[in-house]
């Protein structure tokens, strides 16, 4: 019982990992995609938008791989409680 309840919550914590990996990966192609808007950028107002934009994008990108890293439990913890004393 223990161990379907352990493997149910390994389960949800990769399909809430997978939901977040989606968008972190999207933000990845456009981080890439701003430094070519910037260089072909002319006016430095738009030129200082783009920067905003990808210190932004960036920065949301790490607060959701740290949802992600956090979300799937650890894989020997199961081990551990089935051989307590």
């Amino acid at each position: 019982m223990f161990v379907d309840l352990w493997n149910m919550r390994q389960n949800q914590g990769h399909d809430a990992r997978a939901m977040i990996a989606a968008p972190v990966n999207d933000m990845g192609s456009q981080i890439h995609a701003w430094p070519d808007k910037i260089i072909s950028a002319i006016r430095p107002s738009v030129i200082s938008a783009c920067e905003a934009r990808r210190e932004a994008l960036g920065r949301q990108s790490c607060v959701l791989i740290g949802q992600a890293r956090k979300v799937v439990p650890v894989q020997g913890g199961m081990g551990r409680l089935t051989n307590m004393p």
